[in-house]
């Protein structure tokens, strides 16, 4: 299992953590804790790495979202129309101005975008370690309750037939 599977494992424990059974409830409950220890230990080494940008980092997503918001399509009340997660739209007669004022906050801030760079692959390659955990609790196929495809694939690590 490498390290970032513990994410997706931990979100199918949330999702799934209501349902009524003992044995179930006991096995999400034992391995969460496991899991969390594991993802603290994960998310301490990141910021470790973060945080000599984070201030710097602040400043230019404060910048660019002043560009955002003075290019982008803004819904009634005024707001930047987000699509999706941080994805808007540009008005139509603006995108030259969003690239030139990106591309020159951009090398503004050429050093931190570069370290930031550096700083994702270093997590990328730590998401990707292999990790074997130790003290979690195992559950017999028999003993689960009736949960979905999409939902038991992420708990197959501990699933005994």
């Amino acid at each position: 299992m490498k390290k970032i599977d513990l994410y997706v494992i931990l979100k199918t424990i949330n999702r799934v953590k209501s349902i009524k059974n003992a044995k179930f409830a006991y096995f999400l409950a034992k391995n969460k804790k496991i899991i969390l220890d594991e993802i603290t230990i994960i998310e301490e080494a990141k910021e470790k790495y973060e945080k000599d940008i984070q201030e710097t980092l602040t400043e230019y997503n404060k910048e660019k979202d002043i560009i955002i918001n003075k290019v982008s399509v803004k819904d009634k009340d005024g707001n930047v129309l987000d699509i999706e997660r941080g994805k808007f739209f540009i008005e139509n007669n603006k995108m030259e101005e969003y690239k030139t004022e990106i591309e020159k906050l951009d090398n503004e801030y050429c050093g931190m975008l570069e370290k930031k760079k550096e700083i994702d692959e270093i997590n990328n390659k730590l998401l990707e370690e292999n990790i074997k955990l130790k003290g979690t609790q195992r559950i017999n196929i028999s003993d689960l309750p009736d949960i979905s495809l999409e939902e038991i694939e992420p708990l197959m690590e501990f699933i005994d037939e």
